[in-house]
């Protein structure tokens, strides 16, 4: 995998992209706490870090997201179309 750094600094390991297929994506602190205050601002946000470090356009992305287990820790899933 490729990495790259996000706007926050951390290393992101860019997946491989297949169009149809189901990904996921780690959301920082920042952006889970988003989720739970504002769910449009948190997705605006979600949606441009993949146009930046995934460049993928918002128009092909249909994301959701998903809490995984008692830490809160959260993934966005999401399907290019």
């Amino acid at each position: 995998m490729e990495k790259s750094k996000n706007e926050h600094g951390s290393n992101l390991a860019k997946p491989s992209i297949t169009d149809g297929e189901t990904h996921e994506m780690k959301l920082s602190s920042l952006e889970e706490d988003a989720f739970n205050d504002n769910w449009n601002e948190a997705l605006s946000k979600i949606e441009k870090r993949m146009e930046v470090d995934l460049k993928i356009p918002k128009e092909r992305l249909n994301i959701s997201f998903e809490p995984l287990g008692n830490e809160g820790a959260g993934f966005v899933k999401f399907v290019i179309v």
